[in-house]
């Protein structure tokens, strides 16, 4: 027993200390060039850890403006105190997102062994979700909040099925901060973050009544975390609206039917092999250049992980939730005019994978005889995620 726990620390090490070398090598110089919204968020950073204004001379702006729309402020405040420390550069910047891409992959290893009850298995899902395609650009970049929201999506998730599983107050608190950070990451994740928590209690609707005292607290914490934010849309509505304006599916004056039809044509999309598998986002800056947003080798274990949820839906709240999740991933992005747009739902990354760890952990448990087959696509994404 002592010897297996040495194996897996000493593997858990090498995959950690890998996942930093990959997220952290030559960020400064990978990417090349510094897309103007990191530099814009750059000289805000370095305005505020100097003198506690941004550029327009704002003292501790919630919401601050980059160029023609309001920069979200969790990435902000985040860059600050590293400015502040290392000095105004693209490794120092860009390594913030990094650090926060880290962690959430950290957190996915423990939000992994709750589902399936597995340390290798956990440990490797840990380790894929760090490297997706879909969400590693975005820890070597410091363009928008995504990484602080990917860390925000899976803690809150993880945090909440503790609360509620343990019947544990503590964990309901930090799962309300959580979820509530996800709004202050970025545009699409203050309508997801709603949903989630709305789809959580369709879920789990009878182990909430009894577990109402945990879920109060959890709607609390929620609550009062997302004060700030209530406060400064209601001062200034054009925090969250001005951006949205000018990208959503009705801002050309198209008419009911014609809108209802781009979101549908979008919706459908998000679920499309071409873009989780195959081409991804269309926009060269957001594409992955080898698939989709997910890796290919994936695929059978998606299809396990369906399996697995929908015949477990109606005895396991958990399965409930993930399949909801997914569902509803793309709610926000539909309602903008750009097509198959991988920033915008991006949220929807850590219950992909979570449904492919699943299926995994279903094929290799259950249906033993598929193993060689199992055997032989682990081999496969290696390569795959090699090449990548």
């Amino acid at each position: 027993m002592l010897k297996k726990n040495i194996w897996f620390i000493i593997v858990a090490l090498v995959l950690f200390f890998l996942t930093c070398f990959l997220h952290f090598w030559k960020i400064g110089e990978v990417p090349p060039g510094f897309y103007w919204d990191e530099a814009s968020l750059g000289y805000n950073a370095y305005c505020l850890a100097e003198t506690g204004k941004d550029e327009e001379g704002r003292a501790l702006p919630l919401f601050w403006t980059c160029f023609s729309y309001y920069g979200d402020p969790a990435i902000l405040y985040s860059a600050c105190p590293v400015v502040k420390i290392f000095g105004l550069s693209k490794t120092a910047l860009r390594s913030v997102s990094a650090f926060y891409l880290i962690c959430a992959s950290v957190l996915f290893v423990f939000l992994s062994y709750a589902h399936v009850r597995n340390k290798w298995m956990a440990l490797a899902a840990g380790f894929l979700f760090s490297v997706l395609p879909w969400v590693f650009p975005t820890s070597r970049t410091i363009v928008i909040g995504y990484a602080p929201m990917m860390l925000g999506i899976v803690a809150g998730w993880l945090f909440l099925m503790r609360a509620m599983g343990r019947n544990n107050w503590k964990y309901a608190v930090i799962a309300g901060f959580s979820w509530s950070m996800v709004m202050y990451c970025y545009s699409s994740g203050r309508p997801f973050s709603a949903i989630a928590v709305i789809v959580f209690v369709i879920a789990f609707n009878s182990l909430l009544i009894k577990r109402i005292r945990v879920f109060s607290v959890f709607m609390i914490s929620y609550f009062c975390s997302s004060i700030p934010l209530i406060l400064a849309v209601l001062n200034n509505p054009a925090v969250i609206m001005s951006r949205f304006s000018d990208l959503s599916v009705w801002s050309d004056g198209a008419g009911f039917h014609e809108v209802l039809t781009r979101i549908l044509l979008r919706y459908a999309e998000y679920f499309s092999p071409d873009f989780l598998f195959v081409s991804g986002d269309p926009e060269l800056r957001h594409n992955a250049g080898i698939s989709g947003e997910l890796y290919i080798f994936m695929i059978p274990f998606i299809i396990a992980g369906f399996y697995c949820v929908i015949k477990n839906f109606r005895r396991n709240p958990h399965c409930r939730f993930l399949l909801y999740a997914i569902l509803a991933y793309p709610a926000a992005a539909v309602l903008t005019m750009d097509r198959m747009h991988s920033a915008r739902c991006m949220n929807g990354a850590p219950f992909w994978c979570m449904l492919a760890v699943m299926g995994f952990y279903f094929i290799w448990t259950y249906r033993r005889k598929y193993r060689v087959a199992v055997i032989a696509l682990i081999c496969f994404s290696a390569m795959e995620i090699s090449v990548y």
